[in-house]
């Protein structure tokens, strides 16, 4: 454990210098482009020193994740607005050694400390937001790369067709948007009407669909329906409270417009059926409770490898596995302080998450979180056959 608690920390140090700079660099940024109502930026970087290990110890990598996001919104007519927003980041440590030629030249130091810092790694970048905004009255079209969030639930979200995401995914948390348009009508205070299409290169990557929302009986309702890659779909959606909890809820149908579609599961010939369900509850202590429960038409029971790996996350794909449960506990010691303990489960196989998560604000503009996703299984299982994880996130924001 020492050997892998140093070897975090050599892979820390060169990281937080590189981070520290570019804070400098990013808390400078609004100096350096003039800002006014109509032109506003802000943003954060982000620094994430990950060890990644086997429950048993036998196997351990650090890493190290240093991500800056910009975003931008400006106002081109009392009509027009529009935004753009990206991000950039700086990916070294164990996770890239494929990359170990290129960097080993530059980390030779025969020195008693050293101070090279070089290391495998991967720059990346990409803008996940451009969009354009025409809104007169009770109507509204956007045009461009955008997010569109339909899913009422916290952890799965079978109606968000467009923007589906992985709960466990903790570097993310503004999540992919895609290239469409939208337009929104709201006829009432508590109604609207949307309709949204997506530019998916392939046919089984264009969603087109409208949905329709309303609050009835103190219940927020919506209604949705439209083509999903190659499938008809349809989806209902509702969130509300019985007595004093919350209760939350998403169903959608998907069925397959052509015979030979490979995506009708084992429940049913005609359509497959993803539902989940939540419930949460809070204490007047600021103690709360959160629990759901996944049920995937398109998931298996069986113990194959090949299950544990979820790739290209989507309504039809939230979860490998037929069914999963969520639950999760958490308490707010002030408002600079707080924790939550999280657990996901595949009762199938018997693996699950276990995630405790603490967070501290000393600052509006500062925070840090640190987090463990431990993965507790057979090797064969949904998160047996996954690395643990433990992290620290380092926000600070402008």
């Amino acid at each position: 454990m020492s050997d892998m608690t140093s070897s975090f920390f050599r892979r820390l140090s060169p990281a937080l210098i590189i981070s520290c700079a570019a804070m400098r660099m990013v808390q400078a940024l609004p100096a350096w482009v003039p800002q006014n109502d109509t032109l506003r930026f802000s943003g954060y970087v982000k620094e994430t020193p990950v060890l990644r290990f086997e429950y048993d110890g036998n196997d351990q990598a650090t890493d190290n994740i240093l991500q800056a996001r910009l975003r931008s919104r400006f106002s081109l007519a009392p009509e027009l607005s529009g935004a753009v927003e990206g991000r950039a980041l700086l990916l070294t440590g164990d996770s890239f050694n494929k990359y170990s030629s290129v960097a080993k030249p530059y980390a030779k130091d025969a020195n008693y400390v050293d101070m090279t810092g070089a290391a495998p790694g991967v720059l990346y970048g990409t803008i996940d937001r451009a969009w354009l905004r025409y809104q007169r009255e009770r109507v509204s079209v956007t045009v461009g790369r955008q997010r569109v969030n339909w899913g009422t639930n916290f952890v799965w979200n079978p109606n968000d067709w467009f923007n589906a995401y992985s709960f466990l995914d903790f570097v993310y948390e503004e999540h992919a948007g895609v290239d469409g348009a939208r337009v929104e009508f709201y006829p009432g205070p508590t109604s609207g009407i949307e309709l949204a299409a997506n530019a998916g290169k392939e046919m089984g990557d264009r969603t087109i669909a409208g949905r329709f929302r309303t609050n009835l009986l103190s219940y927020d309702i919506h209604l949705q329906a439209g083509t999903f890659g190659e499938d008809f779909a349809a989806g209902a959606g509702w969130a509300g409270r019985i007595l004093d909890a919350g209760f939350r809820g998403e169903i959608s149908y998907f069925h397959a417009l052509l015979p030979d579609n490979d995506s009708i599961g084992p429940w049913d010939t005609t359509g497959v059926i993803v539902a989940a369900l939540g419930a949460d509850y809070t204490f007047p202590s600021s103690l709360y409770f959160r629990a759901e429960v996944l049920a995937n038409g398109f998931g298996s029971e069986s113990l194959d490898p090949a299950t544990g790996t979820v790739s290209a996350v989507s309504a039809k794909n939230l979860s490998p596995a037929r069914y999963s449960l969520y639950g999760e506990g958490g308490y707010v010691f002030s408002p600079l302080v707080q924790s939550r303990l999280a657990v996901i489960g595949n009762p199938a196989d018997r693996s699950f998450v276990v995630s405790p998560a603490a967070t501290w604000t000393p600052t509006s503009d500062a925070a840090v979180d640190f987090l463990i996703q431990l993965n507790i299984g057979d090797t064969t299982s949904e998160f047996g056959s996954r690395m643990s994880i433990a992290a620290m996130l380092f926000t600070f924001s402008f």
